[in-house]
């Protein structure tokens, strides 16, 4: 339903907004299930990061300081609307949601962070994944290669040349983890964290990653990974969020 593009519901009900924002090469339909269980009259804005949604070159000429400029933008024109916010983010989502809630400590109510890419880590079985996606294997019942499908939003191609720039984008989202986990040493705001324990690609330990602050709580899902999440895992990721908007 989201997928390729911005979920935008305004509302003029509620002084609180919801923004989500996706990881790399994901879209908007990651969070399709947690935007409908907040109800038809949440504010919600759920953003397409630049180069997403689009074909390889798109990407490869996106970067990290126009997806920093481009959530900039949309957190401060959400400011102008509503009172609070509460960022909800995935993956590499992680580095914008800490930077702006950073900057707007006095506005932002809270910080749900999905598999936060505080450590790069990618194993094998992830790079099994991503080439089956690439060369479009089908595998029935694979729940994981299906949902490495569904987040994709990038439209692919066998040229290998065409992913050149990609080099420096993966080193520009791998320089920003440290940086990151320095800054959420920084927040004020509540701050829920959860960390899949078979994450394959960025594997997050509590005590080496995340900073020991007391408003940040983390939650480690024992039966999930980087996109699919057990049942009861992903009921205290709808827990935690809920009860941020509260």
């Amino acid at each position: 339903m989201y997928k390729n593009k911005e979920f935008i519901r305004h509302s003029d009900n509620t002084q609180l907004c919801v923004l989500f924002i996706h990881g790399v090469l994901s879209s908007p339909s990651y969070f399709e299930k947690y935007i409908e269980l907040l109800g038809e009259d949440a504010a919600v804005y759920a953003v397409l990061l630049e180069g997403h949604g689009g074909n390889v070159k798109d990407f490869g000429n996106a970067s990290m300081k126009k997806w920093k400029h481009q959530v900039s933008e949309t957190v401060d024109m959400l400011l102008e609307k509503y009172e609070k916010l509460v960022i909800v983010c995935h993956s590499m989502g992680s580095y914008f949601a800490v930077e702006q809630a950073v900057k707007h400590q006095e506005r932002i109510k809270g910080l749900c962070l999905l598999q936060p890419a505080l450590n790069i880590g990618i194993k094998p079985f992830a790079l099994k994944y991503a080439f089956m996606v690439l060369f479009e294997i089908k595998k029935e019942d694979d729940e994981i290669l299906k949902a490495y499908n569904d987040i994709n939003s990038v439209t692919l191609t066998k040229k290998p040349w065409h992913y050149i720039k990609w080099i420096r984008r993966i080193f520009e989202i791998a320089s920003e983890s440290g940086k990151t986990r320095k800054n959420m040493s920084n927040l004020v705001m509540p701050c829920t964290v959860f960390i899949s324990q078979n994450d394959e690609i960025t594997p997050v330990k509590p005590d080496k990653h995340i900073p020991k602050c007391d408003n940040i709580k983390h939650h480690v899902l024992s039966k999930s990974t980087h996109f699919v999440y057990d049942n009861d895992d992903e009921k205290l990721i709808i827990e935690g969020i809920l009860n941020l908007i509260k």
